[in-house]
């Protein structure tokens, strides 16, 4: 009698964990100008493409309880694509993933020197950070490409190879997707007619002026490589 007894407690208390429970739903939409892979939960949907939404993925969700739902995605104009959306019971969510970033890129035409360095800031950044060619060149005749996170305006340092400096202040807001005042990708040629500045040390950006303590953004640069 007492199992029975038991028995219909844990039956009534899961009948009741069933009854305050509710579905919550998600699913994602490809709003990159390019075909995207993404990962829902650990559940992956490749090549969407542009505005084409995944399946919708579904928890059951207990009133008061939410569901932290990672999202990961890669695509040509993604850049360490990675967010969270919280689902609550009840909720049906489409989650947009947009262009978070455009293309620098470097043409050499000099006819004889080489770009050794490439140095790529953010305008309102106080140091060039690091050099982003690695152990590669652009010799004359190649041109070189970056992502970088979009919504600033970038700097752009080259030092040849005759340890020669060049500066770009950058007026242009790079954008994933071309818009009013932004860019997709911002070009830049190497020639034989650059101005050439002083050399600097490569981790002052700006000379006399008086820097303030700021917080950066969270960006980030990713090569490309070589483009024809």
């Amino acid at each position: 009698m007492k199992n029975l007894t038991k028995l219909i407690i844990i039956l009534a208390v899961a009948l009741l964990v069933i009854s305050c429970s509710e579905d919550g739903k998600l699913t994602v939409i490809n709003k990159s100008s390019e075909q995207i892979d993404v990962i829902i939960d650990g559940t992956p949907y490749n090549d969407l493409s542009y505005n084409e939404e995944s399946e919708t993925e579904t928890w059951s969700i207990a009133f008061g309880d939410e569901k932290n739902v990672p999202i990961t995605a890669t695509g040509y104009w993604l850049l360490d694509y990675s967010d969270e959306v919280t689902i609550g019971p009840g909720d049906d969510v489409l989650h947009e993933i947009n262009s978070n970033c455009g293309k620098i890129q470097i043409s050499n035409n000099h006819p004889s020197l080489s770009i050794w360095y490439v140095y790529l800031s953010v305008s309102t950044a106080t140091e060039w950070g690091d050099d982003q060619l690695g152990s590669d060149i652009i010799a004359p005749g190649e041109t070189y490409a970056w992502f970088a996170t979009s919504g600033y305006t970038w700097d752009v340092k080259i030092v040849d190879s005759n340890s020669d400096s060049y500066e770009i202040y950058g007026d242009e807001t790079l954008d994933g997707d071309a818009t009013l005042g932004a860019e997709e990708t911002i070009s830049y040629t190497f020639s034989a007619s650059a101005n050439i500045v002083p050399n600097v040390p490569i981790k002052t950006k700006y000379k006399d002026v008086v820097r303030k303590k700021t917080a950066q953004p969270n960006v980030s640069v990713e090569k490309i490589g070589k483009v024809k």
